[in-house]
């Protein structure tokens, strides 16, 4: 099991580019790096499952459509040619276009997600967040996010793992990563998926779909 985490945030090292597709190859190239290192090298050690949470199921979603219709590659190659998918899970996401339509439907979904379009405008917000104290900005989303159930914000507290998150938040390259995502996320990750479902590109490995009832359930009734 490889578990990456998106280039920029944490202790990972900024990425060349955001956009969707060319961090979910740059996961696949590490993920082939790791296999020649082990000496995985027949088919069965090269079946794969995508699986992500939030923004790395965005890249998961990505990549399962690039690999499923040939144009994914890694060192030049096709994915598949390297890479046998068998399966994508993706938790608590709708496809990205579709997110930013519903965003646009009410002003109450507007001011509830207010922040994608607020990291999208880059050099504004990263000035912006630096400004109001980047371990301040994460603290308090998160709170946003952690809804209200008492035993859920213990569990998720745990470890310290607000004040670690917060904590690398204070470094600038951090704040504009992140933002860098979003920007991606309103403009090329867009693009491309609008682009695939003109050209009927779909996954075409079996989907497991996982949604919370408070959170995506509730504000969207994916079906």
């Amino acid at each position: 099991m490889l578990m990456s985490q998106l280039p920029g945030y944490g202790r990972s090292s900024p990425a060349g580019k955001h956009d969707k597709r060319a961090i979910g190859e740059s996961v696949m190239e590490a993920l082939a790096i790791e296999l020649e290192h082990y000496g995985g090298t027949d088919k069965f050690s090269r079946r794969v499952i995508l699986a992500g949470h939030d923004r790395g199921a965005r890249v998961a979603h990505r990549l399962a459509v690039d690999i499923c219709n040939g144009s994914a590659k890694v060192w030049g190659l096709p994915i598949g040619t390297m890479f046998e998918p068998t399966g994508l899970i993706i938790m608590d996401i709708l496809p990205t276009a579709e997110q930013w339509k519903i965003f646009g439907a009410t002003p109450k979904n507007m001011t509830r997600s207010f922040h994608w379009s607020f990291l999208a405008n880059v050099d504004l917000a990263t000035e912006m967040i630096k400004s109001f104290g980047g371990g301040k900005w994460c603290t308090e989303m998160m709170k946003r996010w952690s809804g209200s159930d008492e035993e859920g914000q213990s569990s998720l507290q745990g470890g310290h793992s607000f004040q670690v998150y917060s904590k690398f938040f204070e470094q600038e390259s951090v704040i504009r990563a992140t933002s860098e995502d979003y920007r991606a996320g309103a403009e090329e990750d867009v693009t491309e998926q609008e682009e695939n479902q003109e050209l009927g590109r779909q996954v075409r490995v079996p989907a497991l779909v996982l949604y919370s009832s408070d959170y995506s359930g509730k504000r969207y009734g994916p079906q």
